[in-house]
């Protein structure tokens, strides 16, 4: 924050094209000097940034001077062991970066409270003799960016054992599938959608009936639309059919895995069951009718 303040470093990309100064990082490249500079500010009692504390007017009600002096104490310690500034205290701690040859290293968090099981509800089938240590059950993990093709070859020479991002790529998708070996996630990353215009049932300024209003159609429209067609044509394959708002491969996708397969059940692909549901609704509201082609006409009400 300081360095943002003085325009040593910017937070953004934009602010530090702007200010033709470094973009922050906490990991590598000239910003480590800088912060590491003001690192010593902040424990130099001559210097007028000396126990410097963020939001010293809400914040001072908290931490007193002592606490100030232990947290810069141990972020020197951890940046003399680690030789960078990405602090973390979760299973997993940054160890070591090469990023170049974009690869980083990330050691397991002994000293995490949590055991190693507390995330095995995630896997299927749960490991059995799951093992005895606190924080991460891997002891090092060692991430690499390659491109789709690069990382599917790693795979298939067992120099990968995961490739954590998508792949859209229908080829490749046939050489894994094609590979026994190799087993994958089917997710949607991003999404389409269709929204409607609840208002109404009666457009204020033209009185015009607005169907999407009553609750039952808008419903309907799900069991209307065949996904499965949707993803097989228009997205040549490379889509997965979406029920809900929750992403499959998050916390709550896997949690509540049983009631989103409900609810993908329920509303699956039935277009007669959509079109009585639609009619029994439309026909409730006085004016409206239908002919014996579907269509729908309305007449207001004398």
């Amino acid at each position: 924050m300081l360095a943002e303040r003085d325009s040593e470093l910017a937070f953004s990309q934009d602010k530090a094209d702007e200010l033709e100064v470094e973009w922050t990082s906490f990991i590598d490249g000239p910003s480590l000097a800088v912060l590491a500079g003001r690192l010593a500010d902040v424990r130099n009692s001559g210097d007028p940034d000396y126990r410097f504390l963020p939001y010293e007017n809400v914040l001072g009600d908290y931490v007193d001077a002592a606490e100030i002096d232990a947290r810069y104490n141990n972020l020197n310690t951890w940046y003399g062991s680690k030789g960078h500034f990405w602090v973390a205290s979760g299973p997993f701690y940054l160890e070591d970066t090469d990023t170049l040859g974009k690869v980083i290293e990330l050691g397991r968090h002994t000293a995490y409270p949590d055991d190693a099981t507390a995330w095995f509800f995630t896997m299927n089938p749960v490991p059995t003799t799951p093992p005895a240590h606190t924080g991460g059950w891997i002891d090092v993990i060692t991430i690499e960016v390659d491109d789709n093709a690069t990382a599917v070859s790693k795979l298939q020479g067992d120099l990968l054992d995961v490739y954590a991002f998508a792949i859209a790529d229908a080829d490749l998708k046939d050489t894994c599938d094609a590979d026994p070996d190799i087993w994958y996630y089917e997710n949607a990353g991003s999404f389409n959608e269709i929204r409607f215009n609840p208002d109404g049932p009666f457009f204020g300024g033209t009185g015009e009936l607005n169907p999407f209003a009553l609750p039952e159609v808008r419903e309907a429209m799900n069991m209307a639309i065949d996904r499965d067609y949707i993803c097989g044509t228009i997205m040549t394959g490379m889509a997965i059919p979406r029920y809900n708002a929750v992403g499959s491969l998050s916390g709550d996708g896997v949690k509540y895995a049983d009631i989103l397969d409900a609810i993908e059940e329920y509303y699956a692909y039935d277009f007669d069951a959509a079109d009585a549901a639609i009619e029994e609704a439309m026909l409730t509201i006085p004016g409206v009718t239908r002919d014996v082609l579907g269509k729908y006409y309305y007449e207001a009400p004398l």
